[in-house]
């Protein structure tokens, strides 16, 4: 069976007419799901289950309009797929709005309120209404379909970031609160997509070569590149990881290069002719006042800092590692793993984070298949944490993490 295998599983894609909802329908009916199509016209519905049904046999998609805005219209939604199909086994909110441009000291309260109602309320109503069933069976994945403007400050879609910033926090939370019954809640999050949402940044050639020069990849998101992660995610190929956000964007990141040789500017002259946006800056790591430096660095270049990988270090004397007999490092570290599992160490681990339980090595394989394959063709350049929700969790499990691990 495929780790991607959705057979026998029902799936909710809201915002599924077109665009990043309706590749991403389309894909878990391939990968064997039933999907509900919605949207706001039950006509732009109609025509996406028909295609759906077309390409992959009668009976594989049905289609009911819903508007977000409306709490008793995806009461329906939720109620009418049990009643077709029994269950709902995934869920993937995707529709959003964004009726305002310009920046937040402009907005008017009824805008503001629009945007946040759109894209915070109604996935959380989404995720109230189909949880409790998913919780009783003990499995179940949720979708939140952000952005990377959720990441970054702007003068221009401040509000409508905000709320996708808030996406993060709500996933976040929710899988805190339903990971000890095997309920998986995460986050995708797109950089710039060839949608209708974002067309006037792609539809010339012109635009679209200005949108995309510093994307490493060199082009932008289509949306089938977002498609794959939603089905890496709703699948069980991802069934230790909960409470992430995941970045689609073609690795479009911006990096302060840090070194305490030349070898910072050689690395971002690279980033650069690759197409992304770099500085160098000669640290010493082991120096506070270098590091609080090189931050300052990046929040003056870039507007902010976002990931902070702390690779620096020293060694002495030591072979190369492709020297290194692998069957040696497993035997060394093998009595180490017995002694934890063994001592009951992995169990009190696994106990703190959402999920509660530690990882099998076939998950993190899973996860390596995944950003290996097609359906990860727009993830560039990322971290996915799979830790079964901890590094989403409350800092205060992280301190019961430093008390009781070994």
């Amino acid at each position: 069976m495929s780790l991607f295998d959705l057979t026998g599983k029902v799936a909710i894609v809201t915002g599924s007419s077109r665009g990043i909802g309706k590749a991403s329908a389309i894909e878990l009916a391939r990968a064997g799901a039933r999907v509900v199509i919605s949207s706001r016209k039950q006509d732009a519905c109609d025509a996406v289950a028909a295609e759906i049904n077309a390409a992959f046999g009668e009976g594989r998609a049905i289609a009911i309009a819903a508007s977000i805005s409306d709490k008793a219209a995806l009461q329906a939604l939720v109620d009418r797929t049990r009643a077709a199909w029994g269950q709902i086994d995934v869920l993937v909110c995707n529709a959003a709005s964004n009726p305002y441009y310009g920046p937040l000291a402009g907005i008017a309260d009824d805008q503001f309120r629009k945007i946040l109602d759109n894209n915070i309320l109604s996935n959380h109503w989404l995720i109230q209404m189909v949880a409790p069933e998913m919780r009783e069976r003990r499995e179940g994945s949720i979708v939140i379909v952000s952005s990377i403007g959720g990441l970054k400050g702007s003068d221009v879609i401040g509000a409508y970031n905000v709320s996708k910033a808030a996406d993060f926090q709500l996933a976040r939370n929710y899988a805190v609160e339903y990971g000890p019954d095997n309920v998986r809640v995460n986050c995708i999050a797109p950089g710039l997509i060839k949608t209708d949402f974002a067309r006037a940044l792609w539809d010339t050639p012109e635009a679209e070569t200005r949108s995309s020069r510093h994307t490493p990849l060199r082009r932008l998101g289509d949306p089938i590149d977002i498609a794959g992660a939603v089905v890496y995610l709703a699948s069980d190929a991802s069934r230790y990881m909960t409470g992430q956000a995941m970045v689609v964007d073609g690795g479009g990141g911006r990096v302060l290069v840090a070194d305490l040789t030349d070898g910072a500017d050689a690395t971002a002259d690279a980033i650069r002719q690759a197409g992304g946006t770099a500085e160098a800056l000669r640290i010493d790591a082991g120096s506070e006042a270098d590091v609080v430096r090189a931050i300052d660095l990046a929040c003056e270049r870039f507007g902010g800092l976002d990931i902070m990988f702390a690779n620096a270090g020293i060694s002495g004397g030591m072979a190369n590692i492709f020297d290194t007999d692998v069957a040696l490092i497993t035997d060394v570290l093998r009595p180490t793993f017995d002694y934890a599992r063994e001592a009951g160490k992995m169990d009190r681990v696994g106990r703190l984070n959402p999920l509660r339980r530690g990882a099998q090595p076939e998950e993190l394989a899973k996860v390596a298949l995944f950003l290996a394959s097609d359906d990860a063709s727009y993830v560039n350049g990322q971290a996915l944490a799979v830790d079964g929700g901890l590094s989403s969790s409350h800092p205060v499990t992280r301190q019961e993490y430093g008390k009781t691990a070994v």
